[in-house]
C-alpha cells in the first residue's frame, strides 16, 4: 500500500554503493591487521592511496572493528564453554570418587565395629584422680596419697 507523499518530504536520490576493489580491500585489511584503531593521519593517507573519501575509509574501519569484536567474543565464548565442559566433567568424576570413598569408609567402619564386638573391651587409661581414685599410670600412688 502506497501512501501519498506530503509536500514537506524531500525526495533524495538513492546513492549507488561503490564496492571496493580487491586491491582496495587487501590494503584496508592489511592496514587493519597492523592497527585496529584508525588515526586521522592514517585515514587521510589510506584515503589518498585508495582514491576514496576519508569518510568511507573511516566507516569501513568502524564496520570492520565491530565485526572483529563480534568474532572475538564468539571465540572467547567457545573457549569458556570448552573450559566449563571440562570443569563439569571433572566435578562429576570427583563426585563419583567421593561417593566411592564414603562407601569404602562406611564398609571399613562396619568391619571395625564388627571386630570390636568380638574382642574383649580394651581397658581405658584413666589419668584423672577424681573418678574412682585409681589409675593405671605409675603416678597412681600419688593420687592415693593425695599429692594431686
Amino acid at each position: 500500500m502506497k501512501f501519498p507523499k506530503s509536500h514537506n518530504q524531500k525526495t533524495t536520490p538513492k546513492r549507488h554503493k561503490n564496492r571496493l576493489s580487491e586491491d582496495q580491500l587487501r590494503l584496508l585489511e592489511a592496514s587493519f591487521t597492523h592497527e585496529k584503531k584508525l588515526e586521522p593521519e592514517r585515514k587521510f593517507q589510506l584515503a589518498y592511496e585508495l582514491g576514496l573519501p576519508p569518510k568511507q575509509v573511516a566507516i569501513w574501519y568502524q564496520n570492520k572493528r565491530a565485526r572483529w569484536k563480534t568474532q572475538n567474543i564468539e571465540l572467547d565464548y567457545r573457549s569458556i564453554q570448552l573450559r566449563l565442559d571440562s570443569v563439569l566433567a571433572d566435578r562429576g568424576r570427583l563426585q563419583k570418587e567421593v561417593m566411592r570413598l564414603r562407601m569404602e569408609l562406611q564398609r571399613s567402619q562396619e568391619v571395625l565395629y564388627a571386630l570390636n564386638l568380638n574382642q574383649p573391651p580394651v581397658p581405658s587409661l584413666n589419668t584423672s584422680c577424681e573418678e574412682d581414685g585409681s589409675s593405671s599410670l605409675p603416678s597412681d600412688a600419688n593420687c592415693r596419697l593425695g599429692k594431686y
